[in-house]
């Protein structure tokens, strides 16, 4: 039974963090859960333009699969100084793995034509990733991949409430000590 918030609950919700926060620090809003941008006309628009036109001194920031990003969506974010994280997970295998859609189609075939556009508005962005019990043996590649793509930031979640064997643990270790091997090597090229 998921749940949609009103544009209404949003407003309320930024006007009472607002009226409550510590003055100290700058507050932040950020859109995530589920997939953000499925509402992006009836609440992720007005509740930024609601907040740029009544607040200042306030972070923005929207994590999403990017699926449903597209020029003007980048541009509407760039405009409205909206930080931007995008959840891929890695190559296609990982990718489509973790995040396949609703109906089971690729959702690495959607996403990885638009990254060149995402990197244009957003070039440092983080790539933050999951990895599971079932992608472990890809951690390495998934990494390469990110890089390969242009990707200077790379965060990557090892999923601990998944059931891990110990031959995937096993895995994992070594994944994660070839991972520092490849990065050495990438600072050693500079």
């Amino acid at each position: 039974n998921p749940k949609n918030m009103s544009l209404q609950v949003a407003k309320d919700t930024v006007d009472f963090i607002m009226q409550n926060h510590d003055k100290k620090h700058r507050p932040l809003f950020n859109f995530f859960g589920g997939e953000p941008t499925l509402r992006w006309d009836d609440l992720i628009v007005p509740t930024v333009l609601y907040i740029r036109e009544k607040y200042d001194n306030v972070w923005l920031g929207i994590t999403t699969n990017g699926i449903l990003l597209d020029r003007d969506k980048l541009e509407f974010l760039k405009k409205y100084n909206v930080g931007l994280l995008l959840s891929m997970d890695g190559d296609k295998i990982t990718q489509d793995i973790n995040r396949p859609t609703k109906t089971g189609d690729s959702s690495f075939d959607i996403l990885e034509p638009k990254l060149p556009m995402i990197l244009e508005y957003y070039p440092n962005l983080i790539f933050r990733a999951t990895t599971n019990n079932d992608t472990v043996q890809y951690f390495v590649e998934n990494h390469k991949y990110a890089v390969k793509q242009g990707f200077k930031r790379i965060f990557n979640i090892v999923n601990m409430f998944a059931d891990y064997t110990q031959e995937q643990m096993d895995i994992l270790d070594d994944q994660i000590r070839q991972l520092a091997d490849y990065y050495m090597e990438l600072v050693r090229q500079q």
